[in-house]
C-alpha cells in the first residue's frame, strides 16, 4: 500500500507535467523521485518508467533536460543493481520453484499474464462501459476492424499456450475473480475465456481513442514477472491506472452521482460477495 500511495503521487505529478504551462520541468523530477520512492517499496512499478520518460521525450526533445532525467533516474536505480550485483541477491533465476527467470521468456508465462491482466482490467472497467458507451458504441473504419480482426487472431494464438493449473496448484490460489469464479462454477475456463476476450476488446477499443493505453496494458503484464497473479498484485493500482493514465473520456463522469452510486454498488456486491464465500473468490 506504502508503494500505491508513493506510485499515485508520482502520478499527481506527471499529471502537473502534463497540464502545467510553466515549471513542468520541476514536475518531472518529483515524478521521478517519486516513483523510485514506490519501486523501492515493489520493484512492479518500476516499470512505468518507460511510459514517463518518453512523455518527457515528447515535451522536452534530446535536451538538457532529458539527459538530466535520465541522469536522474541512473542514480535513483542505484540500490536496486546493489541488491542484485552488489549484494548478489539473485531473486530472478533461482533453483527454488518459485523462480521466475526461464518461466518469464516463455509463450506460456506471457499467456498467463496476458488472458488473466485481461479479466482484471475488464473486472474494474465494468464499472465505466455504461458511462463511457459512446467510446464503444461508434463507427469503426477499415483499419480498425483490421486491428480487431489481428487482435483477436492473436487472442486464440495465446489461449492455446494458456496453462495456469501448475501454478495455482502450488498456492491454491490466485488468477483473479473470473479464472476462480470459472473454476468454481464451470470446472473449466470456458467463462473465463469469454471474459478475457471481452477485456482484451475493451483494451483494443480504448486504445483507438489513444495508442498510449496499450503501451500501459504491455508495462502492466511486464511489471509482474512472478509466475502467480493474485488480484491484489493489481489492486489498487490498476484502478489507479485507469482513471489517472488510461484515456477513456472519463471527465464528464467523475461528478456524475449515478456514475458514484453505481460504482458503489458494484464494489460493495463484490465485497459482500466474497464474505459470503470466505473469501475464496479472489
Amino acid at each position: 500500500m506504502m508503494g500505491a500511495t508513493l506510485f499515485t503521487i508520482s502520478i499527481y505529478y506527471f499529471l502537473k507535467f502534463k497540464y502545467s504551462k510553466k515549471d513542468n520541468f520541476r514536475y518531472a523530477l518529483m515524478n521521478c523521485i517519486f516513483l523510485a520512492l514506490s519501486s523501492y517499496f515493489s520493484p512492479n512499478f518500476g516499470m512505468f518508467v518507460f511510459y514517463f520518460f518518453y512523455e518527457f521525450l515528447i515535451k522536452f526533445n534530446f535536451s538538457k533536460k532529458v539527459f538530466f532525467i535520465i541522469l536522474l533516474n541512473i542514480i535513483l536505480s542505484a540500490p536496486f543493481f546493489i541488491y542484485i550485483f552488489v549484494l548478489d541477491i539473485n531473486f530472478i533465476y533461482n533453483d527454488n520453484k518459485w523462480d521466475i527467470g526461464d518461466n518469464f521468456l516463455s509463450i506460456k508465462h506471457f499467456s498467463n499474464k496476458f488472458h488473466i491482466l485481461n479479466t482484471l482490467i475488464l473486472f474494474y472497467i465494468l464499472p465505466f462501459v455504461y458511462f463511457i458507451k459512446d467510446v464503444f458504441l461508434r463507427k469503426y473504419n477499415s483499419k480498425e476492424y483490421t486491428i480487431i480482426a489481428l487482435s483477436i487472431l492473436l487472442f486464440f494464438f495465446l489461449t492455446y499456450f494458456f496453462n495456469y493449473s501448475d501454478t495455482y496448484n502450488l498456492t491454491k490460489s490466485g488468477g483473479g475473480f473470473f479464472y476462480n469464479l470459472s473454476q468454481r462454477l464451470l470446472e473449466n475456463n470456458y467463462l473465463f475465456f469469454i471474459c478475457s476476450l471481452l477485456g482484451f476488446l475493451i483494451i483494443i477499443t480504448i486504445s483507438f481513442v489513444d495508442v498510449k493505453n496499450f503501451g500501459l496494458f504491455i508495462l502492466l503484464i511486464l511489471s509482474n514477472p512472478q509466475n502467480t497473479v493474485w488480484q491484489s498484485n493489481y489492486s489498487p493500482t490498476l484502478y489507479i491506472l485507469l482513471i489517472l493514465l488510461f484515456n477513456m473520456n472519463l471527465n464528464k463522469i467523475f461528478f456524475n452521482l449515478k456514475f458514484i452510486y453505481f460504482l458503489y454498488f458494484y464494489f460493495l456486491s463484490y465485497l459482500f460477495l466474497n464474505l459470503l464465500v470466505r473469501n475464496h473468490i479472489v
